[in-house]
Formats: structure tokens, C-alpha cells, sequence
């Protein structure tokens, strides 16, 4: 008798959905600029709901008991672009179809902040949705690489902490802002760390522009600079400061892989 012939199982665990090209910003380290330079195009809401099915239908929650723990990732729906928040209809419709499905999904929108107000605030978090704002941190250093499409000159860190200011400080540290680096701006790090920390936000996934030829002397200085921040945070763990150490450990500082599980 033969072993019975092993068959794969297809468990997606991540979906991710490019709501529009549409996008308010050009950026110069972009990952999508390609898919926002090809035209205007924006997802139907019956080809959005077709693939929350699909993926609804395959990743079945109740094989991952029997994975290691280690292993274990929750099951996530990312919208991203071009800029979903300007298709805020389609977004708030896709995010009541996810909740009224008797699944449990983790939803992240991903977001520049530019259009993020009060309003579109209150319904992500009301829904439980993970709200990821790209800012890369102090005026200089996200301003460097974030630039509006349209209004020249205009700054986007500016617009961003503009909108933020106008919502209430408790959304903040249920906010999750996305910083990349790049070798231009990775000087920074530890200015644009306090910055956000001094702002309120709790988590700050850190990323290096993947999409950047990093050189011999780019990747040294980069080694140098991580060093630095190790370095400032043993030295905040060593002045034996209550209130320093309790912020610092209350500041989540990750890398973008592992911030997209939202463990």
C-alpha cells in the first residue's frame, strides 16, 4: 500500500488591496510609483468584496492552532495605493463588509495623513482598523522625499501634523506611523525617534527604502548610525530615570515585516 499523495494547501494570511492609483503625493522613493504613474484607476466595490471572499474562503483560522507558535500570524487585509483615503466611500463600505462577516480579520489602512481628519478617524478606530500613517519624522527629514503632486512648495509634514493636532491626542498612541529611511535621512533616526515619541505615538514601524541602491559607504554609515541608536537607548535604560525609562519601553520601535503581522 502507498502513502497516500500529500497535497498543498493554499493559507494566505495577508491580503492586500490597492484601492486606487489616485495619490495626492509624489514621493520620490515611492514602491507603487509605477502602478500611480499608469492612470487613475480605482477598485469596484464588487471586485473588492469578490476578494475579501476569496481570501475569507482560503485562509481558514482553524489550521493555525496546529502551526508553532512562533509561526502564528494573524489574518490581515491591507488597503493601500495610491492613497485610499480618496476613496474614503469604498474604504468605509469595505470595512463594513470585513466586520459584518463572521470572521475575525486585522484591517490596516495605510495612509500619508494628508486628507486624515476627525470624522474618517472615529469610524477606522470605531471599526477597530489599524490606521498606519507614512511620516518620517521631523519637518526636514520627511519633507526631504514627501512632496504634494499639485501644490508645489507646500509642505507635507506641515499638512500632516496640521490634521493630527485637530484629533483628539488619546488617537494617537492607537495610531501607528511608518518611517522610511533612506541613505539621505537616516542621519536622523534619533531626532525623528523623539520627535514622534514627544508627539504621543506608541508605535513606529521603521523601514529602509528597499527600492535604493545602498553603497559601500552608505551601508558603513547605516552600521554607524544603528550603533548610535542602540547606544541611546541602553544610555536612557542607564540614567536610572523612572519616567524616561517608562516612556521608552512604552514606545513600540519596529521594522515594517513584522509590523504588518499587528501582533
Amino acid at each position: 500500500m502507498t502513502d497516500a499523495k500529500k497535497t498543498s494547501v493554499f493559507e494566505p494570511v495577508l491580503l492586500e488591496i490597492f484601492v486606487t492609483t489616485r495619490c495626492n503625493l509624489d514621493c520620490t522613493y515611492c514602491s507603487s510609483r509605477e502602478l500611480v504613474s499608469s492612470g487613475e484607476k480605482t477598485i469596484t466595490l464588487k471586485r473588492l468584496t469578490r476578494a475579501i471572499d476569496l481570501f475569507s474562503l482560503h485562509a481558514v483560522p482553524q489550521r493555525f492552532h496546529r502551526m508553532e507558535k512562533s509561526q502564528f500570524t494573524q489574518r490581515v487585509i491591507s488597503f493601500t495605493g495610491g492613497e485610499p483615503m480618496l476613496e474614503f466611500g469604498l474604504l468605509r463600505e469595505a470595512v463594513n463588509y470585513i466586520r459584518n462577516k463572521s470572521e475575525k480579520f486585522t484591517i490596516i489602512v495605510n495612509t500619508n495623513g494628508t486628507i486624515l481628519d476627525k470624522k474618517k478617524a472615529d469610524f477606522l478606530l470605531g471599526q477597530d482598523v489599524n490606521i498606519a500613517i507614512s511620516l518620517d519624522g521631523t519637518r526636514e527629514t520627511t519633507d526631504y522625499h514627501r512632496k504634494f503632486r499639485e501644490k508645489k512648495g507646500v509642505s507635507v509634514f506641515d499638512a500632516v501634523v496640521d490634521n493630527l493636532n485637530k484629533t483628539p491626542k488619546e488617537y494617537l498612541g492607537n495610531l501607528r506611523v511608518a518611517v522610511t529611511t533612506t541613505s539621505k535621512t537616516i542621519g536622523s533616526i534619533i531626532e525623528s525617534i523623539e520627535f514622534l515619541q514627544k508627539m504621543g505615538f506608541k508605535r513606529v514601524a521603521l523601514d529602509l527604502d528597499s527600492y535604493e541602491i545602498w553603497g559601500k559607504k552608505d551601508l558603513k554609515f547605516l552600521k554607524k548610525v544603528l550603533a548610535e541608536v542602540r547606544k541611546y537607548y541602553i544610555g536612557i535604560m542607564n540614567t536610572g530615570s523612572l519616567e524616561r525609562i517608562e516612556k521608552i519601553l512604552g514606545f513600540s520601535l519596529e521594522n515594517v515585516q513584522r509590523s504588518r503581522d499587528y501582533q
